[in-house]
């Protein structure tokens, strides 16, 4: 499988539920597309929360942490367009955590055999 030449989606996680959402409205207004979020909060000063990217079997979450715990996750898989999810707050950081992420990397130790 190749991955997919589409655009990027963009979502907010607030509550423990994602929410399609429209770029234009967060950043500042800097952002117009999807695509450009990643180049765009780098330039705002935003700093990658781990060293590589966080592998989890089929998908992979690249994470940035922002002012005021503003944070930003692509999650990447082959076939599918980036998903770019902003996260603003620690509270909402905490329940994508404790509710996507751990529980992704613990799935895909399980099944790649490194559990």
């Amino acid at each position: 499988m190749t991955q997919a030449s589409s655009s990027a989606l963009f979502f907010t996680y607030k509550g423990g539920e994602f929410q399609p959402a429209d770029v234009t409205r967060y950043f500042g207004g800097k952002v117009r597309r999807p695509d450009d979020v990643v180049e765009a909060i780098l330039a705002e000063g935003y700093e990658p929360m781990t060293r590589r990217e966080v592998d989890a079997g089929e998908v992979t979450f690249s994470l940035w942490e922002g002012p005021g715990h503003q944070c930003v996750v692509r999650i990447t898989s082959q076939g599918v367009a980036p998903h770019i999810v902003y996260l603003d707050g620690l509270l909402n950081w905490l329940q994508f955590q404790g509710s996507v992420l751990s529980p992704a990397i613990q799935l895909a130790r399980l099944v790649h055999g490194d559990a």
